[in-house]
């Protein structure tokens, strides 16, 4: 549970805030116990994985969907609308927003699910199959969005909290199979964890110090690359971050081009910030006066006609 934790401190920077900090700990200290008192009674591997799946159903229904569930825990009739809802909130952030995002519902929904979903595959890796080195790639996983995402990768703060959970990770692992002998020498594993602590102090040396030594390696912990976008190329506009960059810009480009027959060359505005939430400016999104419905846009139409 620290491993995971510790490796999804790397969203801070992705999402504003530790609004999200809270959600994600529920969810995977749930999941955690959950799948630890089915262990603890015993039930059958695959059981144990089943518990996992379900208890991270129930915690995220239980913070998201309470109002459209059964004993707040159950998804109700009117689940699949709420979901399709903060899905379509979370694409929202994602095409009209830099990072950091908002942390909105939609967002919290996606990375506590994600985030509870690493924890049952880490947990199954880690006690059920017995490969905690292995399970460390979960963490690798968890670190991918933030360093394709944050403008200077994961950061050094964020890769050392990863790595100290993945030598948690080793350490809990050595204690777990301590009292058991290896079949070739009849030792105790008495000497891992001083062994894994040298490796991972290494392995966490060379891996801060030689992208500082090696072409590419321009800024964090990671390598830069692309961004990820599942759905699709942005399109908003920060009008506070474009501006600035247009005037900083030492040549002209195209930004817009339109069609009109007006005599009068036109005024055009693409954004108003109007709307300040208490950290930064943004366009009022006038949810309450939206329209939907291709009758509402004839309405409209209609109005608009002479």
């Amino acid at each position: 549970m620290a491993a995971v934790i510790l490796a999804s401190l790397s969203l801070h920077g992705v999402i504003q805030g530790w609004l999200w900090l809270p959600s994600v700990a529920l969810t995977v200290g749930s999941v955690f116990t959950g799948m630890a008192i089915a262990r603890r009674l015993h039930f059958p591997d695959p059981l144990i994985f089943v518990t996992g799946l379900l208890v991270l159903v129930g915690t995220v229904n239980w913070q998201y969907f309470s109002d459209q569930s059964i004993l707040g825990a159950i998804p109700g009739p009117e689940f699949p609308e709420r979901l399709t809802f903060l899905l379509k909130d979370a694409e929202d952030t994602v095409v009209s927003q830099l990072a950091p995002v908002l942390p909105g519902a939609g967002i919290l929904l996606i990375i506590s699910a994600t985030t509870g979903l690493m924890a049952v595959l880490m947990d199954t890796l880690a006690i059920t199959l017995r490969m905690p080195a292995v399970s460390g790639i979960i963490l690798l996983v968890i670190l991918i969005p933030p360093a394709i995402t944050k403008p200077y990768g994961v950061g050094i703060p964020a890769f050392v909290a990863a790595a100290t959970g993945y030598l948690l990770l080793l350490a809990a692992g050595q204690w777990r199979e301590k009292p058991r002998k290896t079949a070739s020498t009849g030792r105790t594993s008495d000497g891992f964890f001083a062994r894994a602590v040298s490796i991972g102090a290494v392995a966490l040396t060379t891996a801060l110090v030689l992208p500082l030594m090696i072409p590419g390696f321009n800024s964090g912990a990671f390598p830069q690359g692309s961004r990820l976008n599942p759905w699709g190329t942005a399109t908003g506009l920060n009008p506070s971050v474009t501006l600035g960059n247009d005037l900083r810009n030492p040549t002209s480009f195209g930004r817009i081009t339109y069609a009109t027959n007006a005599d009068e060359p036109l005024y055009l505005r693409s954004s108003t910030l109007e709307d300040f939430s208490g950290q930064r400016w943004e366009p009022d999104q006038r949810l309450d006066s939206r329209r939907t419905g291709i009758r509402a846009m004839e309405e409209i139409i209609a109005l608009a006609a002479p």
